[in-house]
């Protein structure tokens, strides 16, 4: 694909009108003929090919009046894996809402003659705004919402009137019809009131940060529900608003919330500075949020600036992910850490952000049992005292394996090391008590999780260059000379981890290994597929893999299930109605990490025929998570009744329920019924 020459392109595919085949390197000319010749495609059938560059599929596409059209209609499709030699073809000529194409001039030659015309339309287009919103703007009824909302009329591939004079005179040079709306928006209209803590806020107590030991400052506080929260939880804070909180005093403090304030500035210069402002007044963390695009319907939205606005005449910018995170790296000079989506964490305070980074990457551990090795039938005198010392012991023995290492006293509970040092005498003999009374293998086995979650931190913190040894907390640098003998090792072993996870082979390997050790569902040679809460019992290479992830999108463990897809360079987040609750949850949402784009899209399942059941939901959990047994049962039983064909994603909501119902069968709870008896 090197060669690839002119063409659209859209995240891992391009897009090629047929006249600009011709101009191609012969090894992508074979490639679109091979296709053909599986498919048999004739001339005719299609003007459009689209050519994956991560795997082996092209497809063809049927564009209604390609070159009449200033938005063609996708017809049909025919799409060719070259690797299986399998074809798919769709029509969607019946379709009432069909995907059109924009931006068509990119898919024809540099020469030619129509292309000019059909680039000066996107231009004009682009000056009013209405490529503001590219998750919506690619189906036909979105599209034509927002042109009759603007008052838009094109004929051919030329504006040629609008209804309203003063969208006329906004849309041609009227900066003074721009101020005065710019005059008229009212950003304090945008505040709402909350009946919980806004999405930063929940960010900040999801990771330990909210605590009684901080103060906290909430810029841009609105109507001050937050405030209040916090206040009644016992956290020191204070809140300031331009408009209702503009006498509170600003003063520092160690967390300051911008939540939601710079996506309703509509002056781009002001916006830094706003995140300037508070991040001057955060002593140890920055909590940003804005609104992101692919989350929001902005039907009846104006496009104006880089944003909207509102029938309630106020402005909204939507940021994709990386934009917002740009915009803060540039303005405060420091690594915006993304926690959600357009939810980000600056820290000022380096020390707390290494320990925050590398509380992420923590192997989950299970508690040891405190009878590892029984008591003697007959103790002697310093057995017993031994034993006497056991609940102390175990104490002590349990913060030795999340450190997998000896300790040092400042590492010790203050209450814990009181204790040892009255009934002990020292943390050394301590330890070398527990070591004699505790299994020596769950030692090992925890400074090799340790090991572990060192490589990966290490590898996911070369992506924001590597961090000085200097400037690691005390405990880090004990970690790397205990594991890594001094930090040029260190490095050097997680620069290794991070560039292996680049390979398809040893991500294919790592979720084979996953699988094996009954962690989730393995698509052979396609995709592992498991719960969240099992992320960190994977393999280090899947752990880096999805933490590049992470570092796109946030916590991907607020998610129900994550697919780990082996080739392609992406994660696919999946969320569920009552996934814990029902046998058969339905999908909500969809969010599509591409790591190799460093894209992020948002697809929202809120029809009922999108919300594809999730089958077999056992296969995705362990044994050891709640609800296992009852779910593994139904599983089975719906299994048994040899009425579905499971691969894949399973049969359609109207497709299963009919089947269910024609055969007598229906859900109760996690219970399988029929007329006569309970199956499950």
């Amino acid at each position: 694909m090197d060669g690839l020459k002119g063409g659209k392109r859209i995240r891992e595919h391009s897009y090629l009108h047929v006249s600009l085949l011709h101009q191609q390197p012969a090894p992508i000319c074979k490639l679109v003929e091979t296709a053909r010749e599986i498919a048999r495609a004739d001339e005719g059938t299609f003007n459009v090919v689209r050519i994956s560059h991560d795997s082996l599929e092209v497809a063809f596409l049927d564009y209604s009046q390609f070159f009449e059209d200033p938005f063609p209609t996708l017809l049909s499709s025919c799409v060719v894996d070259l690797a299986s030699k399998s074809v798919r073809r769709a029509d969607y000529s019946q379709k009432s809402n069909p995907n059109i194409l924009h931006r068509k001039e990119l898919l024809l030659p540099a020469d030619h003659p129509q292309r000019s015309e059909f680039a000066q339309l996107t231009a004009e287009l682009e000056k009013r705004g209405m490529f503001a919103d590219p998750q919506r703007i690619g189906l036909k009824k979105y599209w034509t919402k927002q042109l009759v909302s603007q008052r838009l009329k094109i004929v051919g591939h030329t504006i040629v009137s609008t209804t309203c004079p003063e969208a006329s005179a906004a849309m041609g040079n009227g900066e003074d019809q721009s101020e005065k709306e710019v005059e008229n928006i009212g950003r304090h209209r945008t505040a709402i009131v909350r009946d919980r803590l806004s999405a930063p806020m929940q960010a900040l107590a999801r990771h330990g940060l909210l605590a009684a030991d901080r103060t906290v400052l909430d810029y841009g506080c609105g109507q001050g529900d937050d405030v209040r929260a916090l206040q009644a939880g016992g956290i020191t804070v204070t809140g300031w608003d331009p408009h209702y909180a503009a006498d509170a005093p600003l003063e520092p403090a160690d967390l300051v919330n911008l939540g939601f304030v710079l996506n309703v500035i509509e002056e781009p210069r002001e916006r830094a500075q706003a995140a300037r402002r508070a991040y001057d007044l955060a002593k140890q963390c920055l909590a940003v949020a804005v609104m992101v695009i692919g989350k929001t319907d902005t039907t009846g939205h104006r496009p104006f600036r880089d944003g909207f606005l509102t029938g309630r005449n106020t402005f909204q910018k939507y940021y994709r992910q990386e934009e917002i995170k740009e915009l803060l790296d540039r303005a405060l000079g420091a690594e915006a850490i993304a926690v959600g989506p357009g939810i980000f964490f600056v820290f000022k305070d380096k020390l707390l952000e290494q320990r925050f980074l590398l509380d992420r990457q923590r192997r989950i551990r299970v508690p040891i049992s405190p009878e590892l090795r029984p008591p003697l039938d007959r103790p002697t005198l310093a057995q017993r005292r031994i034993e006497a010392l056991r609940p102390l012991l175990m104490r002590l023995w349990q913060q030795i394996l999340t450190a997998g290492r000896a300790l040092v006293e400042e590492e010790v509970a203050s209450d814990l090391l009181s204790e040892i040092q009255t009934q002990v005498g020292s943390l050394r003999r301590a330890e070398r008590l527990a070591n004699s009374c505790f299994d020596a293998q769950a030692l090992k086995a925890a400074a090799n999780a340790r090991r572990e979650d060192l490589l990966v931190y290490f590898g996911l913190n070369l992506f924001n260059g590597r961090t000085r040894y200097s400037r690691l907390p005390a405990e880090l640098q004990r970690d790397i000379k205990v594991f890594f003998d001094n930090a040029t090792g260190a490095f050097n072993a997680a620069r290794t981890l991070l560039f292996s996870v680049g390979k398809p082979e040893v991500i294919d390997e790592a979720c084979r290994q996953a699988a094996a050790a009954g962690l989730g569902y393995l698509d052979e040679g396609h995709s592992l597929q498991l719960h969240t809460s099992e992320l960190n019992k994977l393999p280090a290479a899947l752990r880096c893999y999805v933490g590049c992830g992470a570092k796109l999108y946030g916590d991907v463990d607020t998610a129900d299930l994550i697919k780990i897809h082996i080739r392609s360079g992406k994660l696919t987040l999946l969320f569920y109605h009552d996934f814990d609750s029902s046998p058969l949850p339905r999908l909500r949402e969809r969010i599509k990490i591409n790591m190799r784009s460093q894209r992020i899209d948002f697809f929202e399942h809120t029809a009922d025929h999108e919300q594809q059941p999730l089958y077999l939901k056992s296969r995705y959990m362990t044994p050891e998570q709640p609800g296992y047994e009852r779910q593994k049962q139904f599983d089975d039983a719906l299994v048994d009744l040899g009425l579905f064909d499971f691969a894949d994603y399973g049969p359609s909501v109207d497709v299963f329920e009919s089947s269910l119902t024609r055969a007598g069968y229906s859900i109760n709870g996690f219970a399988l019924q029929n007329a006569r008896k309970v199956l499950n």
